[in-house]
């Protein structure tokens, strides 16, 4: 282990409603200090995204303030932070590109990724998260990188796409979550490979760390029917509590706390997925997590949020749609781990491993 070199990683760990967020952010972390000691993430908050956040917080109290939204930005995220303080490595806060330009130059490499950071939407300022702004004499490595869409979605020859390709081919190492965005990088004349979720690369040891500081006296309680979804609506409710009657089983909400006032702690999302017998989810990181931890899906259709990730996902670990007599909507598919998934998901560690030890190999 390279106990000189520092890497920088950069991602939306600072999410304070989105578990798939902060989870992945520390895999990720845990992946590269198994091969590099000082690694941190970069906090760089777009400024942008920061307004757009406050606005769309204040509108939605005004539109809801006669009525509970279970996404209500009102509730407490304490315990995403509180998350963050055990399990993630950061710098100060960074709100602006000039500031990441010169952190950057502390840094002997920058990993971009996973999730959704080439999104154009999905970042403020997208080009910070292709590294567009970094110091030219940093290793630049993305791991697991997602365009969230099957096609890039801008003109191939605007001035964004031209300086997204430029940024590109100045990295050194890339990688995709999906398939689909490889055939993206062709598009940017960048051949990349396709690895692993951090989720899904990391180690068991990992979440049972997490797991050990869930709420012992919880335990006691634990729901064989969990639910995480992203998107609720008056049909939502109406859906869920006919999946109850038709599976005899009582749903326990993942995202809000029992008494409603915050987001339920990291600890518990992840500990009320392990010890479920049924996950019902819109998320793509709950369904990676649900399947990797052997338990059936209800998988809730949500292709607003990235359809190619699923569809990418399903591909590699030949998953397909089950059929039961328990639910009758055509926008909810029941999956379960097939057979060979812990062989699949061996084979692509493999891979995802020795991609990382190549794109950190000057520091090994």
């Amino acid at each position: 282990m390279n106990k000189k070199a520092r890497v920088g990683l950069l991602n939306f760990q600072y999410s304070k409603d989105n578990y798939g967020a902060v989870l992945q952010a520390a895999a990720l972390e845990r992946l590269v200090k198994k091969r590099v000691e000082n690694v941190e993430h970069i906090d760089y908050r777009p400024q942008r995204n920061r307004i757009r956040l406050l606005l769309s917080a204040i509108v939605k109290r005004l539109l809801n303030k006669n009525s509970r939204n279970d996404s209500n930005n009102a509730l407490s995220s304490q315990g995403f932070e509180s998350f963050r303080v055990k399990f993630i490595s950061r710098t100060p806060i960074i709100f602006n590109k000039k500031k990441f330009r010169v952190e950057s130059a502390n840094y002997d490499a920058i990993i971009v990724g996973s999730d959704q950071v080439w999104r154009p939407t999905m970042g403020g300022d997208p080009l910070v998260f292709f590294l567009n702004y970094c110091n030219p004499s940093v290793r630049k490595i993305s791991y697991a990188a997602s365009f969230g869409l099957r096609d890039w979605g801008a003109p191939m020859g605007s001035g964004f796409s031209k300086r997204v390709k430029k940024a590109l081919n100045d990295f050194d190492f890339v990688s995709v979550r999906e398939d689909s965005g490889k055939d993206i990088c062709r598009k940017f004349d960048v051949n990349a490979e396709h690895v692993l979720d951090p989720l899904l690369l990391v180690e068991d040891q990992f979440f049972d760390e997490i797991i050990a500081n869930f709420d012992q006296e919880s335990k006691s309680r634990l729901p064989s029917f969990v639910y995480y979804k992203l998107d609720t609506s008056h049909k939502f409710r109406e859906e869920l509590a006919e999946l109850e009657n038709n599976f005899k089983k009582v749903a326990h909400n993942l995202y809000i706390s029992p008494d409603g006032s915050s987001y339920e702690l990291v600890e518990n999302w992840i500990s009320y997925i392990f010890y479920s017998e049924l996950v019902l989810t819109d998320s793509f990181h709950c369904l990676c997590l649900a399947l990797r931890f052997g338990k059936p899906v209800l998988l809730m259709k949500n292709d607003h949020r990235g359809k190619a990730r699923f569809d990418s996902f399903f591909k590699m670990f030949n998953i397909q749609i089950k059929s039961t007599q328990n639910i009758n909507h055509p926008e909810i598919i029941y999956l379960e781990p097939p057979e060979d998934f812990n062989v699949r998901l061996e084979e692509m560690r493999k891979f995802s491993n020795e991609f990382l030890d190549n794109a950190l190999s000057e520091f090994l």
